[in-house]
This record gives C-alpha cells, structure tokens and sequence, in this order.
C-alpha cells in the first residue's frame, strides 16, 4: 500500500487517544489520517506540535529517505528556536537527522516512531519557553529560559528569522522536486523569497495570503472554542480532508 507522508506542526499533527480533554477520543479524527483513508494511502506522520521550521525541514529530509508515495508539507510561524534539551550531553548527530529532536514524551501520533534516548534538541515557541502564564516550553534550568529570553530581547530579529525560513523551506521542496515525489505545499504565507514562482510546481504550493481558505490556520474555529491541540474542530478536519481530497485530485497531484 502507498503511504502518505505529513509534515509540519501542532495543526498538522494527529494525536493519540489519551484520557485529556485535547486528545480524548481523537484517534482518525484529523485531517490527515482522514485524508489517507480516503486515498487508500497509509500514513506516516512526523507532525509535532511546536516544531520550527528548521525541524519541519528535516522531516522533509526523512520523508524523501524512507520513499513515501505523496508528501504533505505545513510550515509555521519564524517565533520558533532549537535549543539543546535537558539532561542531554549529547551533541546534534547529522546523521539521525529529526530523530535528534524531542518527541518521545508528546501527545502528538508522531511520537511513536521516536526513541528518548536519541533526542537531544528541543525545538518550541518563544512564547511557550517564556512569554506566557505558564512557560510551558521544556528547558534545562530557568538559567537556559533566562538565555533564551535574553537572545530574544537583544539578538532576535523575526523578519530576518522569516527569510532564514524561506530558504530553509525551499531547500526542503527542492529536496522533494528532485526526489521526484510528489507533494503539496501548505505555507500559512508567501515566503519572502522568489524561490517558488516556477510555473510547473504552482499547483503544488499553496500560500495563504493568495489561498487563505486551503489553509487549516484560516478557518473560522480556528483557535477559537475547541480543546483540540490541532487548534480547529473535528467536524472541520473532516470537511478540511475532503477540500484537500478534492484539490489534489482535481490537479492530479498524485
């Protein structure tokens, strides 16, 4: 059987089933394992709730290696670092690539194909490790929020942290072009970069400030009165899968 292979962030990531309120009774709920169902398609998700776009590129990396059918990628916002993860001596192994960042502990489906014992980067929003009520980002010691805050009041700049992202993610979907796989593009955003004006691939890329209504981001629940960790409704996942359906198949992506 073909396999579906999804990358991206907490709106692109299925969850397990687990006894809270954000992944009680999720199981086949998302978009994505919604998505696979219908096409026939297995899935394997690398999905993460927090990932930056850094870590989104190496799931592009692992999805070309293991030869997946069709890939599906979502990139996030720039407010995202890696950072080394707590307990960890290790250093960053070029050659386990995503597997290096921490997933083992998430609630996200993709957390299963991941082993504690190679992880040794956390990646998560500014606003997680220090900006809100309860700094829930994981850090070493608050010696390590307190760095990381620092960094961001003194050396962060976000509109050049947004053009780092843009090469970083057309490096990715030049991986996939060249692999031959074919894929879809979902960026919240046209990426400050003249990268993607290339008249063969503009079905496969999808911006939201051209397309906001192929974006999940753009929904009107989105963020709004839902428990759910992909941040919209499950009766708008379903409808989010069958409008993905419908795009793919009427471009003849596959």
């Amino acid at each position: 059987m073909k396999t579906l292979g999804i990358c991206g962030d907490s709106w692109f990531a299925a969850t397990k089933n687990l006894p809270r309120p954000d992944c009680e009774d999720a199981e086949g709920k998302h978009f994505s394992e919604i998505l696979a169902k219908r096409l026939g398609y297995n899935l394997f998700t690398l999905a993460r709730s927090a990932c930056s776009n850094s870590a989104i590129r190496l799931q592009i990396s692992e999805m070309v290696q293991r030869k997946v059918d069709f890939i599906i990628v979502g990139t996030t916002t720039s407010n995202r670092i890696e950072y080394p993860m707590q307990n960890s001596n290790s250093k960053f192994n070029f050659s386990k690539g995503i597997y290096n960042f921490y997933y083992s502990g998430s609630p996200d489906t993709s957390s299963l194909h991941f082993d504690s014992k190679d992880e040794v980067m956390y990646t998560d929003t500014l606003n997680n490790i220090f900006g809100s009520k309860n700094n829930s980002g994981p850090v070493r010691d608050e010696h390590q929020r307190a760095a990381i805050k620092n960094y961001f009041m003194h050396m962060f700049d976000f509109g050049y942290r947004e053009q780092q992202d843009a090469w970083i993610t057309a490096s990715g979907i030049q991986e996939i072009r060249s692999s031959g796989i074919p894929y879809l593009l979902l960026s919240h955003q046209q990426p400050p970069t003249d990268y993607f004006q290339n008249a063969g691939t503009l079905a496969h890329e999808i911006f939201g400030t051209t397309q906001p209504d192929m974006l999940p981001h753009n929904s009107p629940c989105a963020l709004g009165d839902t428990d759910r960790r992909w941040h919209t409704s499950d009766e708008f996942q379903a409808e989010y899968a069958d409008r993905l359906y419908d795009y793919i198949t009427t471009h003849n992506l596959l």
